[in-house]
């Protein structure tokens, strides 16, 4: 796995301090995770032979800054706090990349900086520019509904791991605790979220785009991956078979192939 360094960036004259995960040289490439936070993956090490990957961990989300999650209302409010840690970060422009959340954050990101994008990559994002987009309560299944939902092989080592995290978690009240907090915030823009107007600025992502989709995802339903191919100019969509919620882990190969290919074109 490639060797990662930390950095601290301080946000909104100093209420909020986010970890930014950072590997590789070269161009600058932004990986906005999902809901669960810092993680490094196969996807960012082959991404990270080629770019300067910064992987921030969202804003208001590390369970240490409630008044700074009560102020970050909209998810417009999140991106702003994302152009200030681009620009205390240095960057110009970037290629960005995004996961669940975080792709729905990367689409914000692009339609309201475009400039900053060079190129957006979306992977199983959530489509919240309509008021019954079903996502929002899923963190709330119990374990094994929640593998069926989130993985194509409900009895593989990813699926296995994650049983194992969360039974672990159960056993641990602090660390629950944290769990359910940092959950709560990430839910706090999921949902309700009282600012889905994305629907109404996609149309200003200039960035070729790609739309990254697992085929057996029963979070995010196709027809949100399909849309988000529709509404984004040049964008193009890419199905990942035996693949769910999180296909860059379940399927990291044909997800790196994918999207190397789509960044070199």
């Amino acid at each position: 796995m490639t060797e990662t360094k930390d950095q601290q960036v301080t946000l909104w004259q100093g209420e909020v301090a986010t970890a930014v995960r950072i590997a590789g040289e070269g161009k600058p490439l932004v990986f906005l995770h999902g809901e669960h936070g810092l993680q490094w993956d196969p996807l960012l090490d082959a991404l990270a032979k080629s770019y300067r990957v910064l992987a921030p961990l969202h804003p208001g989300t590390d369970g240490k800054h409630p008044d700074a999650v009560r102020a970050l209302r909209t998810l417009s409010d999140l991106v702003i706090c994302y152009d200030e840690m681009f620009e205390a970060l240095g960057l110009e422009h970037a290629v960005v990349v995004g996961h669940g959340f975080g792709a729905m954050v990367a689409a914000e990101i692009a339609a309201t900086y475009p400039k900053f994008v060079d190129r957006l990559v979306l992977i199983c994002p959530f489509g919240l520019w309509r008021d019954d987009a079903p996502v929002g309560n899923f963190m709330m299944l119990d374990p094994p509904a929640l593998m069926k939902k989130t993985f194509a092989d409900t009895d593989g080592p990813l699926a296995r791991a994650t049983i194992a995290h969360l039974s672990n978690l159960m056993s641990d009240p602090d660390a629950a605790a944290m769990h359910l907090w940092t959950t709560g915030c990430t839910g706090h823009y999921l949902w309700p979220l009282s600012d889905k107007g994305l629907g109404k600025r996609i149309h200003r992502i200039q960035a070729p785009s790609l739309v990254v989709w697992g085929r057996k995802d029963g979070i995010v339903p196709a027809v949100y991956a399909e849309e988000f191919g529709r509404r984004i100019k040049n964008a193009k969509v890419e199905i990942i078979e035996n693949a769910g919620h999180l296909p860059h882990l379940e399927q990291p190969e044909a997800v790196t192939k994918v999207v190397g290919r789509f960044l070199r074109a």
